[in-house]
């Protein structure tokens, strides 16, 4: 598995993770867990995971989607 981004947006989590289930790329979240019990502190980022096979189609999603999320 390779690290596609890690964020503690939600918002931004559960929109990646849609558009690339659209495009039958599996993704997972890391650190879920973690991150929630620490609180708003902010020591921990969630991490989007996905599969090595998938990762360059992956990452260009991401890419596509991040120019568009920061407009």
């Amino acid at each position: 598995m390779k690290m596609l981004f890690e964020t503690q947006d939600p918002v931004l989590i559960s929109y990646v993770r849609n558009v690339l289930e659209q495009e039958d790329i599996r993704s997972f979240v890391f650190d879920e867990n973690i991150s929630m019990m620490e609180g708003s502190i902010g020591a921990f980022q969630k991490r989007v995971m996905v599969i090595d096979d998938d990762y360059d189609e992956a990452l260009k999603t991401y890419t596509l989607i991040i120019d568009r999320y920061n407009q």
